[in-house]
């Protein structure tokens, strides 16, 4: 008796106990079958809690508020529901409620490895002062940027519009309809303290003044210039090249001036230019972004990966942040070059770039993570940087192998190294194991749909470059886990975590992904992938139209690549590709509207540039389809040795190189003076059609042509195949096929 009585005590002091681990926000009246709601959720998400806390450098352990957003499936939104702040997430019974009790909404935008967004977390919102502030007297909406794109993109532009530039966080004051009275990024805690009753005190006196201040700035939000429909001039792609080259920095690489993002699309249209149009000048500009890239300090040379940014002009001292979708991108880009300059140290890159992400980024259910964080134990990059005193167990002569770049005058240093050899690995290694014993930097665990397509691009496109099977092997494997986990009765979601789907899809999602399976279809002509990237891509197509149609200010906004690529610019082109494949779908109306915000567009749209210069020169794929899709031909250069290898559909041909009947197009490679040696077509097959009472002589099936170089320019060299598709039906008009071959 006397144990089950000291049993019953212990049950009634842990639930006690459990019970006044978590209280609800300040000052706010949250009723108890609600509340205990929450605490159910707090409690099967503790251990979660706790490791994000624990890396943010928050206190654990102690007593917690807690908010709605503990139902959240965002790191970042979670973080904050112990937060003593009556947190919200967007959506629309939010503004309801703000307009129901004529209340000022305040907008706190972020994201899970944003430092600036920590220390305003750790300043003001577990602050209590502000908490009775907000509560009191706002509605408070926390928003993860990464769930919600197109929010962030919106307060993005309010907030350069109004202070000439934009960071994270993003923090805002709006009216109960949402409309803008107040930007800003960071905020200390004094000045938001005091702006906060300054515009209570306002709103509570003349809501009219504060009205207008949000009119006046929407206004302008909405009607910045217009320009009307013009006319579309084939020459104005070639022009904007033209005027982007004077912008590009000719001592560093990128862009001119700093900070200094690794913009893959940038890069990517001077290859398709080179490719184009070779010539030194431009080699030149090219390699030095990518050697930059590749040799300074936006790099971790040690672990692995890029950095987000550089937060200087020459690519040396990164902002330590890693994205998803920077490795993604740059593995593309650095395969890309591989064919194009043949270098083997970008191969290097992509080997090594890859590496990392699925040592550090790859989730055990089959998706990767979105980011790492740059703070850590509450100093930005401490990660990845070392002291004298650390570095002290290895001899200075192997750690001179690397250069030292010394980090803010802070005593601490990381090192980079221009090329990688058998001993700089060793000391590498040596390095590594400095840190072996110390957690990593916190890891935002979302799997984004849209950077995780992007990571399905960069498999296909390493496969593209180095035939290796495990890209291609990679590339289907996530192919398959995003159409299965993220994709359901022709639903797409935003982001999954902790087995939670979170968000409906945005356009990057349907864009990115659309894109990515047609990629994957024109490398192994698996229809269920050409299904997939149509169902998509018309799934973003309504979407598109539904969100930016008919606005031609978001229109011209959309095509800015910015640190990704404009989703706008990517499902125009599967649209353009997929009905170069013979796929019925609407997507003039999308080409019209794209062409229109290019014409406007003074920003950087890089990859829509390339998608124009390609209407006018074509493509230099080492993959190209052909016949509306029903013929297909792989690139391949071994040892001064070209073989174009096609396949064609059963029912399709092609006429051979002489053809039986002198008014019928030949299948011929067309080359510059002294580049080739010798061709060798294959055996042509002679046979009667349907269509003719002559024999004709015949490619169809699999079948080779072989080509041995006598030269290569450095420069590089163009190879054409000029060709004519049939079926026993119908004969398509001519097509002209162009390879690059890249330089020694």
């Amino acid at each position: 008796m006397r144990y089950l009585c000291f049993f019953i005590l212990f049950l009634f002091v842990s639930i006690s106990t459990a019970a006044a681990s978590v209280l609800p926000p300040i000052a706010v009246d949250i009723p108890k079958s609600e509340f205990l709601k929450w605490e159910h959720e707090f409690k099967s998400q503790e251990k979660v809690i706790n490791s994000l806390l624990e890396d943010a450098n928050l206190p654990i352990g102690e007593s917690h508020y807690l908010n709605r957003l503990i139902f959240e499936a965002s790191p970042y939104l979670l973080r904050h529901s112990v937060n003593p702040i009556d947190w919200q997430s967007w959506r629309d019974e939010v503004f309801t409620e703000a307009k129901n009790n004529k209340q000022l909404i305040f907008l706190s935008i972020g994201y899970s490895t944003c430092h600036w967004c920590h220390v305003m977390e750790k300043e003001s919102f577990i602050d209590t002062d502000i908490a009775n502030t907000l509560n009191s007297s706002f509605i408070s909406i926390k928003v993860d940027r990464e769930l919600n794109p197109e929010i962030d993109q919106y307060f993005t532009h309010a907030l350069e519009l109004i202070k000439g530039s934009a960071g994270w966080p993003i923090t805002a004051v709006l009216t109960p309809k949402g409309e803008p009275i107040w930007l800003e990024s960071y905020v200390s805690k004094s000045k938001l303290n005091k702006i906060l009753k300054r515009l209570n005190t306002i709103w509570t006196k003349r809501p009219q003044s504060l009205e207008q201040v949000a009119k006046n700035i929407t206004s302008q939000l909405s009607n910045n210039h217009i320009a009307e429909a013009k006319l579309w001039d084939k020459e104005t792609p070639t022009l904007k090249f033209n005027e982007l080259i004077k912008s590009i920095d000719n001592i560093n690489g990128g862009l001119i001036g700093g900070p200094k993002f690794p913009s893959a699309s940038l890069i990517e249209l001077l290859l398709y230019q080179y490719q184009s149009s070779p010539n030194e000048a431009l080699k030149t500009k090219i390699e030095l972004s990518l050697n930059s890239l590749m040799n300074k300090g936006i790099r971790d040379h040690i672990n692995g990966g890029f950095y987000r940014y550089a937060t200087d002009g020459i690519w040396m001292k990164p902002h330590f942040e890693k994205m998803l979708y920077n490795q993604a991108l740059l593995i593309s880009t650095f395969s890309k070059a591989y064919l194009v300059f043949n270098n083997e140290r970008y191969k290097a890159v992509v080997v090594d770039t890859i590496n990392f992400v699925n040592n550090f980024l790859k989730s055990s259910a089959g998706g990767y993570y979105s980011a790492i964080d740059a703070d850590y134990k509450g100093l930005e990059g401490r990660y990845y940087l070392y002291s004298d005193e650390e570095l002290s167990s290895i001899a200075k002569g192997p750690l001179n192998l690397f250069e030292w770049y010394d980090f803010n005058d802070t005593g601490l240093k990381f090192p980079y190294v221009e090329s990688q050899s058998d001993k700089t690995l060793e000391v590498k290694k040596s390095i590594l194991a400095l840190k072996s014993k110390l957690s990593f930097p916190h890891i935002d665990k979302k799997v984004l749909t849209s950077w995780n397509a992007l990571m399905v691009s960069a498999y296909l496109d390493a496969y593209k470059s180095f035939g290796k099977a495990e890209h291609l092997k990679a590339a289907i494997s996530l192919s398959k886990y995003l159409l299965t986990q993220h994709y359901s009765t022709d639903a797409l979601s935003r982001a999954r975590f902790m087995d939670k789907l979170a968000g409906k899809a945005m356009l990057d999602d349907y864009a990115y992904l659309s894109s990515a399976m047609l990629k994957l279809y024109l490398v192994t002509s698996e229809v269920q992938w050409l299904n997939s990237a149509i169902n998509l891509y018309r799934s973003g197509s309504r979407l598109f139209a539904k969100d930016y149609s008919g606005n031609q200010v978001q229109l011209n906004n959309q095509l800015d690549d910015g640190e990704l690529i404009s989703a706008h610019a990517v499902l125009t082109d599967v649209g353009i590709k997929l009905n170069d494949l013979g796929v019925k779908v609407h997507y003039k109306e999308l080409v019209y509207q794209f062409k229109q915000g290019f014409i406007n567009n003074s920003k950087n749209d890089f990859f829509s540039n390339e998608i124009l210069l390609k209407e006018k020169y074509g493509t230099f794929d080492n993959m190209q389809f052909f016949a509306r899709g029903n013929g297909k031909v792989s690139f391949e250069l071994v040892d001064k040795k070209v073989y174009l290898k096609f396949k064609m559909k059963p029912g399709w041909h092609v006429n051979s190189n002489v053809p039986n009947q002198k008014f019928l197009i030949a299948t011929k490679v067309n080359y510059a003076e002294n580049l080739i040696n010798n061709i060798e077509y294959p055996k042509a097959i002679n046979k009667k059609l349907g269509f003719s009472q002559s024999t004709l002589s015949l490619f169809e099936d699999d079948f080779e042509i072989k080509i041995e170089l006598d030269n290569v320019n450095p420069l590089g060299e163009l190879i054409e195949v000029n060709l004519q598709a049939c079926s026993d039906k119908v004969c398509l008009l001519p097509e002209k096929l162009k390879f690059f071959i890249s330089g020694d």
